[in-house]
């Protein structure tokens, strides 16, 4: 759900499967704490699991998407 969402949003992304890299395990608890799939790193903050509403106000947040709230 993740993929289909920032994909129909036209935003790059790079998926990474943590099953076959146990470096990318250790990374991903070294960071958050916890083993929570999926995990969307933007820039240097995380959004834990599938929560459109925290992926859209940090994308916001990080101007990878206009606000739609803010005149122009």
């Amino acid at each position: 759900m993740v993929k289909e969402f920032l994909s129909q949003r036209h935003l790059e992304f790079k998926e990474v499967n943590v099953f076959h890299s146990s470096e990318t395990i250790d990374e991903m608890l070294h960071y958050t704490g916890s083993f929570t799939a999926p995990l969307l790193r933007i820039g240097t903050e995380y959004v834990h699991g599938y929560d459109p509403m925290s992926i859209s106000q940090l994308l916001e947040r990080t101007g990878w998407i206009d606000d739609p709230t803010k005149e122009t």
